[in-house]
């Protein structure tokens, strides 16, 4: 999931401060990067902070030096994307990544993997060989544009 959100950089600047990240069971830190395929390639990369689930959570993008790029907040029924450029909502995380990236995420399957749990997510073919590491990577082949999703944990 985190991933989800190397995508967020399209929208991000040098953001303001924000709220304190809200307290989740499940957090991860690390870096991600997502590269979109097609007539109009896309790639992103960002370090990231990332807490709670599927339905319920809070993604922050940070640039190489610590600076917040974008945060994105997730519930039922809603979902924020916040950047130097403003303010996005959804009615979805799936709608709101999708629109923002150019290509659909699997967020629910992301956060399975990212607990070392093989999860399926129609056209992606994830690879957790490393996730003792701190490593995922998932492809995704259909439906076009394809992307590649890297993902290394931090401990």
């Amino acid at each position: 999931m985190a991933i989800m959100l190397g995508a967020c950089l399209a929208l991000a600047g040098c953001a303001t401060q924000s709220p304190p990240l809200l307290a989740f069971a499940d957090s991860w830190t690390g870096r991600l990067a997502l590269q979109v395929e097609g007539y109009d390639a896309q790639s992103f990369s960002a370090a990231f902070e990332l807490r709670g689930n599927s339905r319920l959570g809070e993604l922050v993008l940070l640039s190489p030096l610590g600076n917040q790029l974008a945060q994105l907040t997730w519930r039922e029924g809603h979902a924020e994307l916040i950047s130097a450029q403003g303010s996005r909502t959804s009615p979805s995380l799936d709608a709101l990544l999708a629109d923002t990236v150019g290509a659909p995420l699997p967020v629910a399957a992301i956060f399975e993997w990212l607990q070392g749990q093989q999860a399926s997510a129609p056209g992606w073919d994830a690879d957790l060989s490393a996730v003792a590491q701190g490593k995922i990577f998932a492809r995704r082949h259909s439906p076009l544009p394809a992307a590649n999703l890297r993902i290394a944990l931090t401990r």
